[in-house]
């Protein structure tokens, strides 16, 4: 944020837009947000509600990438199921696992 958002930022800020507030009844040109004012590590530091011109914004990033781990586990969560042990057990000890075929007949999957 900076004078050209509105007067109140004489000093830059940095902010993380959480909600734009569309209840509230503003002028023309001019909006409410809700956020968070971050300090030079991207930390937040303060939870606030600010009146800005959305023309005088900028943004710096629009999201943050997206962490290793949530990667990981979309990998995962797409690579087909692990046979579990119960169901290999259930194989050697020739229980019929299948599905049933087009006429309706079960067909064993083990061939």
């Amino acid at each position: 944020m900076t004078t050209k958002a509105s007067v109140q930022f004489v000093q830059p800020m940095t902010f993380r837009v959480i909600k734009v507030l569309t209840e509230f009844h503003t002028y023309h040109g001019w909006v409410w947000l809700r956020g968070y004012q971050l300090d030079d590590k991207r930390n937040a530091v303060a939870n606030r509600e600010i009146f800005v011109q959305p023309a005088g914004l900028v943004v710096l990033r629009k999201r943050p990438a997206q962490p290793a781990a949530t990667v990981n586990a979309q990998r995962r969560r797409n690579m087909s199921p692990v046979v579990s042990r119960s169901t290999a057990g259930a194989k050697n000890q020739g229980v019929r696992t299948g599905t049933k075929g087009p006429e309706g007949a079960a067909t064993d999957r083990r061939r």
